[in-house]
């Protein structure tokens, strides 16, 4: 996506990854879904997880992460994230990513 870049840091035996998301204040991450969950760490900036969706299809509260911050996304969960100051986050997501959109 435009003013998104991702370094792949490891690739998980499982099938998940390790990476690192860089992100210019505006942009936006496509809806996704990781099936495996989602840990995210921010290392600088801020990001809003929003447009969540559970895996039971119930809307969720949007999450806020500035730095130093962690986040859990449970498995299935679909959302998508908006770069509110340049930013960039350590992603840990076991079963990978699926685009949604």
């Amino acid at each position: 996506a435009p003013g998104v870049e991702l370094s792949l840091l490891r690739l998980h035996e499982e099938g998940g990854m390790t990476f690192l998301i860089r992100m210019v204040k505006g942009a936006r991450a496509p809806l996704h879904d990781h099936p495996g969950g989602e840990e995210t760490y921010m290392l600088s900036g801020t990001l809003r997880i929003e447009n969540r969706t559970s895996l039971e299809g119930t809307g969720e509260a949007d999450v806020t992460l500035e730095q130093g911050q962690y986040a859990f996304v449970p498995p299935g969960e679909i959302h998508d994230g908006l770069a509110l100051d340049d930013c960039v986050f350590l992603v840990v997501a076991k079963g990978g990513v699926t685009r949604k959109a």
